[in-house]
């Protein structure tokens, strides 16, 4: 049996001391983790070496197969970059991801004060409310915006998040009449509703070097926030069918309120992973 799969001769590489590389089908040439494309493809099409394949004689692969030596450290050399690189990223997004998710519990409390319900019951705990989810949300796009290093649509999630808390806050407290609020709440929603794909697609990419299971949890959120407010949208059309109208806004409700836990989750479980990378 020939001791490669190109034809090569082991004893007279002068690689094989440099890499300490144990022999072609024992090294880069092995069946499982092996990184020698001409042992996968003699192994894909069939055969025992490249001496039997008919395309031989014009295979780029195979003339190419003095260089592969060095494509092989190349790829290694990238490999080890790419590592670097994520080591440094890991500890930022750690600490950041982290304080977005500590900041999205005061939010969300913010959020639940702030009701017209809580306003009627008690306007002092109605104007706390309001006071925190401003703050938080303003924080929250800062760090946003810090982290767009990181990956771009981080900027462009901050800066959403920051002018539709403005813009609200600024309505909220002017505004006398419908007319104005209904001006700009569909520019708002727009805004609102690109802010939060931009930072899911943003924790997605993130991620995606650390926990492709994780990765893809957050590109299913996004797709289940858009429905949600979609639903909720066509829930205030049909409140002139009385029950239907209801219980589509009631469904729709509690949607946008499982996916505000499953953010808070995520947001718990990213911060964790690259904690966990960190520490590595």
């Amino acid at each position: 049996m020939t001791e490669t799969f190109c034809g090569k001769s082991c004893t007279e590489c002068t690689e094989r001391e440099q890499t300490n590389c144990p022999g072609c089908r024992l090294g880069p040439g092995k069946q499982y983790g092996g990184s020698c494309k001409i042992a996968k493809c003699v192994r894909t099409k069939g055969h025992e070496t490249c001496e039997t394949c008919g395309f031989q004689p014009g295979c780029g692969t195979y003339a190419s197969r003095h260089q592969m030596p060095d494509f092989r450290r190349r790829e290694a050399e990238a490999e080890e970059m790419r590592i670097a690189a994520l080591g440094r990223k890991a500890p930022i997004l750690g600490k950041w991801i982290g304080i977005l998710f500590w900041l999205f519990v005061p939010g969300a409390i913010g959020g639940f004060l702030s009701t017209d319900m809580m306003q009627s019951v008690s306007p002092v705990a109605y104007g706390i409310g309001v006071l925190i989810q401003f703050v938080s949300k303003i924080a929250y796009g800062v760090i946003l915006i810090k982290l767009c290093s990181m990956d771009n649509r981080y900027m462009t999630a901050g800066i959403c998040s920051l002018v539709c808390s403005i813009i609200n806050s600024l309505i909220n407290e002017y505004s006398t009449g419908s007319g104005l609020i209904l001006l700009v709440s569909v520019p708002l929603l727009i805004a609102a509703v690109y802010g939060e794909y931009c930072e899911c697609m943003g924790h997605a990419d993130a991620v995606s070097d650390f926990n492709a299971e994780l990765m893809l949890k957050w590109e299913n959120l996004w797709k289940w926030s858009i429905g949600m407010n979609i639903g909720l949208i066509c829930s205030a059309f049909l409140i002139l069918i009385p029950l239907i109208g209801l219980l589509a806004m009631l469904v729709c409700t509690i949607g946008t309120m499982v996916v505000g836990v499953l953010k808070l989750v995520y947001l718990y479980q990213t911060a964790k992973t690259f904690r966990n990378y960190s520490a590595v």
